[in-house]
């Protein structure tokens, strides 16, 4: 029933978003592009008549995610009253020939070009999909239809990729790297800030390349000063900074007042031979020059990164090299991965790939080693402040928990903030204990009780 009390006729819709926040975007965006005079957002599967799966496949794992997804919405969709089941993004994207004969329970799927096309593809109801090139970018005038917390706020700047990294599927997902204006992400920011914003996190494929392909041409550092001179009590977080082009003059512009000084660079190996088999520059000597470069100009800075491992070819040498480089590269945090050996990528043709079992042999060892580094560099802020924005409150333990500039959402731990503080609000704290992944910490200001009264 509508609020007004009579019926509501609108169809109920359903997302599930898979994979990467760049995802969670696209939904959003779709969420946002549905006629509202037409479509409402189910609170539930339940309530749902469509459902609309936003899918991921970057990786072998990711396609089994999605396929899983997929199925279980299937083989439900007559108990759960569903009439139409669509699917989106990058699985229709690679597997778009003889998708829907596999999948005969899909009603229609859409590629990563063509999500503003929902609106059409719910009111059709029947099998059918259009072969649009990979180049949809959204910008600040498409409505957002926000399904994550307010305070908090992805923002994509640019979309596809122009490197060769071996491994990698995502050109043929999402096409040529192509950048928003500044004028656009700007205009978009403020209306997140207005809507209560207070961590704007800016995401692409790479950041570093942003407005390269631009005319007139721009940088990352430019969209940083003019962010950092919007109105408002809120933090910039960039994710995705290709260690190749984080240059001096872009590493200064994290200095300004309201970006926090946290690098996301996924190194991918330290060893030369493999980064050079991955289609990747540098190599473990060049990569320490470069965080040492970093931590001189931001002593305080945060550094994540990732690694593969099991590569085709990689050696124990090359374990070994990467082991070295973790324990003298003290990084703040680190993701591994193995090796997803896709037949669309140029890695799928070399020899020497290694067996799931030594894979995760492999990645158990480096993660053992960098447990205690991610250790010892969370304790080196006991004893010192940080501004953490609350994230979560848990009353009967009687703290609250949230993110300093060292952790992005998601992906990183947590700071443990003693007394109950408002949810989307930033609290000055002092660190008391170090973890492997979170922080404990005090508070240098008073809480706030059950009834919102500060005690």
């Amino acid at each position: 029933m509508a609020d007004n009390g009579t019926e509501d006729f609108r169809v109920p819709i359903a997302t599930i978003s898979l994979g990467c926040p760049k995802n969670t975007v696209d939904t959003e965006v779709m969420l946002g592009s549905l006629d509202p005079e037409k479509f409402r957002f189910a609170q539930s599967l339940e309530d749902a008549r469509v459902v609309v799966i936003n899918t991921c496949a970057f990786t072998e794992q990711a396609v089994e995610e999605s396929v899983e997804a997929i199925v279980e919405i299937a083989e439900n969709k007559q108990e759960l009253g569903i009439e139409r089941l669509i699917v989106v993004g990058c699985l229709p994207e690679r597997f778009r020939e003889g998708m829907l004969d596999e999948l005969p329970e899909v009603d229609a799927i859409l590629g990563t070009g063509e999500i503003m096309r929902l609106n059409e593809f719910v009111l059709e109801g029947f099998k059918k999909t259009i072969d649009a090139a990979p180049d949809f970018l959204y910008d600040h005038t498409m409505k957002r239809l926000r399904v994550g917390p307010v305070h908090t706020s992805y923002i994509k700047i640019a979309e596809g990729c122009d490197h060769s990294c071996a491994f990698c599927v995502i050109p043929a997902l999402k096409g040529a790297f192509r950048s928003r204006t500044v004028a656009s992400v700007l205009d978009e920011a403020r209306g997140q800030i207005a809507e209560g914003a207070r961590e704007l996190v800016l995401i692409a494929q790479d950041s570093t390349t942003y407005g390269r392909d631009l005319e007139p041409k721009d940088d990352l550092g430019s969209l940083l000063r003019g962010l950092n001179g919007l109105e408002g009590d809120f933090r910039v977080r960039v994710m995705y900074l290709h260690p190749s082009a984080l240059k001096k003059e872009l590493i200064e512009a994290f200095s300004l007042p309201k970006i926090a000084p946290y690098f996301d660079l996924p190194l991918q190996h330290a060893s030369r031979s493999m980064l050079t088999a991955m289609h990747r520059e540098g190599d473990g000597e060049q990569y320490l020059a470069q965080l040492m470069e970093l931590r001189r100009m931001h002593p305080e800075a945060a550094i994540r990164s990732a690694f593969i491992v099991g590569f085709p070819g990689e050696t124990e040498e090359d374990i070994d090299a990467l082991a070295e480089f973790l324990k003298a590269a003290r990084l703040d945090r680190v993701g591994f991965f193995t090796y997803s050996d896709l037949e669309e990528v140029k890695s799928h043709t070399l020899p020497g790939h290694i067996d799931e079992e030594e894979k995760e042999r492999r990645l158990e060892y480096l993660a053992s080693i960098q447990a205690g580094v991610s250790h010892d560099a969370g304790k080196i802020w006991v004893g010192r402040r940080l501004n953490v924005l609350v994230e979560f409150t848990d009353e009967e333990e009687g703290v609250s928990l949230g993110r300093s500039h060292r952790e992005a959402p998601e992906v990183d731990g947590l700071t443990i903030v003693e007394g109950i503080f408002p949810i989307g609000e930033f609290v000055e704290v002092e660190v008391t204990e170090a973890g492997e992944h979170d922080l404990a910490a005090v508070p240098l200001v008073r809480s706030v009780d059950k009834a919102g009264v500060r005690r």
